[in-house]
Order: structure tokens, then sequence, then C-alpha cells
């Protein structure tokens, strides 16, 4: 049996987890990774486990970008955003995962908080293996995974003070978040979260034209709670790769399944 997932639950449920996380004090310097681990700020974790890289219609306070016109819409009216809307963004509330999608309706989902150091999930263990059964992309007349990557930006709208979320499928899009996470970690916020304009950019495609990609413009830093440092997370306790063993020095005048023998 499978339930449509409106934004009123999923950000209750991610702002619950939240809250409990960040009730959670931080380790001091004082505490040790356990042997042969490292610990890891759960968004660098996520820096580096995610890969370099639309938006899907869901009733609720989404916000898409539009790939063709580089425009920002919220909402399933498609409210025109101004690139002059400040958001505050709640880089602790960030989640990642995929959705399953049937009819553009997310209809099943396994997501997490990176906040808690949630890694996706490998997609052979989501089910629906099966290509024969994948639904068929009207527009390509193919069959597609209905399994998506995602990750859900929570903000809020500073004009009307609603909570919104960029929950993006789009590989551009989603690199284009971890960009802009990567330069919000190279800045010392003090506690505070990044206030942005939502503007966009364009890049050639392989097609020939132009496809526009997000741009989190960042203005300035608010606290998320007013007056209130937003709590460090807990740092992750990550597996420490063995190194791996030199390489085999090549004897000289070795031939090889690569090589081409030369006679002479």
């Amino acid at each position: 049996m499978t339930t449509i997932i409106k934004l009123d639950d999923a950000m209750d449920e991610i702002d619950a987890r939240a809250a409990a996380a960040s009730s959670t004090t931080a380790l001091t310097t004082a505490v040790t990774a356990p042997p042969s681990t490292r610990f890891v700020h759960p968004l660098d974790l996520y820096l580096e486990r995610e890969p370099g890289g639309g938006g899907f219609l869901i009733d609720g306070e989404f916000i898409t970008i539009n790939g063709q016109t580089g425009a920002w819409a919220r909402g399933s009216n498609k409210e025109p955003i101004s690139a002059t809307t400040p958001f505050l963004v709640n880089l602790n509330g960030m989640a990642i995962g995929r959705v399953k999608l049937v009819d553009n309706e997310i209809v099943d989902r396994e997501i997490g908080l990176v906040a808690e150091g949630y890694e996706r999930k490998a997609r052979a263990k989501l089910g629906d293996c099966d290509e024969r059964r994948w639904p068929i992309d009207k527009r390509t007349n193919k069959r597609v995974d209905p399994w998506k990557p995602t990750t859900w930006l929570p903000m809020r709208c500073m004009e009307d003070d609603k909570l919104v979320v960029f929950g993006p499928l789009a590989p551009t899009q989603l690199e284009a978040i971890k960009r802009f996470v990567s330069v919000c970690r190279r800045t010392d916020r003090g506690g505070k979260d990044p206030l942005i304009n939502l503007v966009s950019e364009s890049f050639p495609n392989r097609h020939g034209g132009v496809t526009y990609k997000p741009v989190f413009k960042i203005i300035g830093w608010e606290y998320w709670e007013p007056g209130v440092p937003a709590p460090q997370p807990r740092p992750i306790a990550v597996p420490i790769a063995s190194p791996s063993p030199p390489a085999t020095p090549r004897k000289r005048g070795a031939v090889d399944d690569m090589d081409d023998e030369i006679p002479f």
C-alpha cells in the first residue's frame, strides 16, 4: 500500500528529527574518535559522499526552478519568486535520500537528515529493480527508474515567514546545492544560517541550446531562531580508509596484454 507524502508531514518529521539531533550536546575536543575512525562534521561528510552531480510537482510549498527559463516558482500554482525575495536556509535541517515518483507524485521515500550522518542507500536496496515494470516517461516513451536521488533544502521566506523546501531531482540542481554548502562550510558562520536570493545562470546543453541551473546568492547571515545560534551537530565517526598498496614496479622490457611488442 502506498501513501502520498505531503509537504506538511515531511517538514514536520524533518523538524522533529532536527530538534532531537540538536538537543544532543556537541563533542568536546577531549573526546577522541574510536580506533580506525575519524570525526567528521556532517556537512563535510555530505560534501565528501555526495556526487558532483526538475523539480517535481507535489501539493504544498515546494519551490522549483525552470531549467528552460531560469525562473523560480513556489507551490503547485507556480507562484513566481522574485530575485530579490530573501530566504533563510536551515542547513541543520537539510536532508538527502531518494523519492519514488508515480505520475509526478511522491508515493514512497527513503530520506534522512544530513546532520545525523545519513547516507543514501544503494539503489538495489530500495526494490523496484525489474526495469520491465518501471513507469514509462511520457516525453521519451521509455521506461525510467521511479526512484530519484534528491536533496531537500529547507528555507523560510522572510517576506511571509512561511517554510518552503527546494527538493530537486536534476543532477545539475543537486550539484548546485553541493556547491552552495561548500561555500557555507568555508565561512565562519557563528551559529548563523545563510540568507539568500534565488537566482539562476545558464550553461550550454548537449542539444545546442541552454539550460538554467540554480544559484543561491548569499546576501547575509541570520539566526534561524531569532537571537539563538544554531547548535553545532555532533561530528560523525567515519572509518578511515586503508591506504592503497604501492604499485609493483614495472620491469624493464616487460610486455603485457595492453602493450604492442616491437620486434627490434
